[in-house]
């Protein structure tokens, strides 16, 4: 098992991205998939132990819907990619999430506001991608992306973080 030396360590929170620089996916995703994704730089190493998904909407979250819209037709996948967009691993396992509720069977725990009407509502997760001691490690270039493959034009906000760690730190077995 590796053992990881955390005396040059760095943490960050970086939004998931497309190409291009937007990080809110309330874009029409349906006609052509669109990955948010973070990248590890090509001379380095990144391990992640979270990706945090939040979905704003004005009108109320519920389980079977997504967003408080209805649920989705192609739905979303979560994937460790290789550099050049290439799956190496379906966190999703090829299922895509197609409603709120579906969030939590991938997610470490679910959190849903209930403002009244003419608040905008939320509904974040965190899920756990492994643990501090065995975290999913993207090396030179390889990526965590989320595809998107529907119409998201209806939410307020719609975006993606990941906790990342840079792992320029030495590891041994």
């Amino acid at each position: 098992m590796p053992v990881f030396d955390r005396s040059a360590f760095n943490l960050l929170f970086p939004y998931l991205r497309e190409e291009g620089g937007n990080e809110n996916a309330t874009g029409n995703y349906s006609a052509t998939p669109t990955d948010f994704f973070v990248r590890a730089p090509t001379s380095d190493v990144f391990a992640l132990s979270a990706l945090f998904a939040t979905i704003e909407d004005l009108g109320k979250i519920r389980s079977c819907d997504y967003g408080a819209g209805d649920p989705l037709i192609n739905g979303i996948t979560v994937n460790h990619t290789d550099s050049e967009g290439g799956e190496i691993l379906s966190l999703t396992n090829g299922v895509p999430i197609r409603c709120n509720g579906q969030w939590i069977s991938a997610s470490y725990d679910r959190s849903v506001s209930d403002e009244p009407a003419g608040f905008s509502n939320w509904m974040t997760v965190r899920w756990a991608l492994g643990s501090e001691r065995l975290p999913l490690v993207l090396r030179y270039g390889e990526r965590l992306a989320v595809t998107l493959n529907d119409d998201f034009t209806g939410l307020v906000s719609h975006r993606f973080r990941a906790q990342v760690a840079v792992a320029n730190y030495l590891h041994r077995e």
